[in-house]
């Protein structure tokens, strides 16, 4: 806090009227007289200016004292112990003047303390005062600004987890896709060895097809020439039913038919030897009688 404070600039601060400034002291809890401001005495004027000081700094000025004051085992053993009674209580007014003139009380010093006079107490008790109230806007200011910084701190925190939660996510994410990805790599492999498969199917498909094809056209021309060989079959039933019509069963018979037949054929024979001899008579007839018919007629 002193550090903060010795960074202010000096500046002249308004002194309060007596009345004005025991109201003040009142309001901060400091009950105060009169003839306290304008007879001071060093204790209570001190115990007023740290009572002040300490509803800013948050700490105790006895509590100070008795840190830096050695303790009576020290002082049994420090030569000249005398001058070491009042060390604690010393440091505390030192540090009770630093913070006055961080407060912008510049000319405090320690007769200020141990001799302090009416006009003087008024006027640093004023300056006291008014750097309290500015202190205390300030405090508010900052309280606000610790709570925002606390809350952005918190959603902070809470985005950092949320965050770590979603990378834990992203991680897991990652692996998944990393083992899908191996999946779809070897479903790829898989599909392109099915691709050539089918390439190699449709191949055989269509040698297959083409074979169909002249299968069919075969069978086509097996199916006429057996339509054709069930159309000549036919003609050598009919042939084989004529001539089994004309089979007989006895050859005597037969030999006897041939016979007759040899018999029937020669008398034809003789039969048309006899016409022929009778047409050459018959036609020299004629002959003859064309001759006389030719005599005939020139005779005429």
């Amino acid at each position: 806090f002193i550090i903060e404070i010795e960074q202010m600039s000096v500046v002249d601060l308004p002194v309060f009227k007596l009345s004005e400034l025991i109201k003040n002291l009142g309001e901060l809890g400091i009950k105060v007289k009169d003839a306290d401001i304008r007879h001071p005495k060093a204790e209570h004027i001190r115990s007023i200016y740290e009572a002040i000081i300490e509803e800013m700094i948050d700490y105790s000025f006895t509590d100070f004292v008795d840190h830096f004051q050695p303790s009576m085992q020290m002082m049994d053993d420090l030569d000249y112990a005398d001058l070491h009674t009042d060390l604690g209580q010393l440091f505390a007014d030192t540090a009770l003047i630093s913070v006055m003139q961080g407060a912008c009380i510049a000319d405090f010093s320690m007769d200020d303390i141990l001799r302090p006079e009416f006009k003087r107490v008024k006027k640093h008790l004023s300056a006291l005062i008014n750097f309290y109230c500015f202190w205390a806007n300030q405090r508010n200011e900052y309280e606000q600004l610790v709570e925002g910084r606390n809350t952005i701190t918190d959603e902070r925190d809470n985005l950092i987890i949320e965050n770590e939660g979603i990378s834990m996510q992203l991680e897991k994410a990652k692996d998944v896709q990393d083992s899908q990805q191996k999946k779809i790599e070897t479903l790829k492999d898989r599909a392109g060895e099915l691709e050539q498969s089918l390439k190699l199917l449709n191949m055989k498909q269509c040698e297959l097809q083409k074979e169909s094809s002249e299968r069919k056209y075969r069978a086509a021309e097996i199916s006429d020439e057996i339509s054709k060989l069930n159309v000549e079959m036919e003609k050598v039933k009919i042939a084989c039913n004529s001539l089994r019509g004309k089979i007989v069963q006895s050859p005597s018979k037969v030999l006897q038919e041939l016979s007759n037949k040899r018999s029937s054929l020669k008398n034809e024979q003789e039969s048309l030897k006899r016409s022929e001899e009778k047409y050459q008579k018959l036609k020299a007839k004629y002959e003859a009688l064309g001759v006389v018919e030719s005599d005939v007629t020139e005779a005429h």
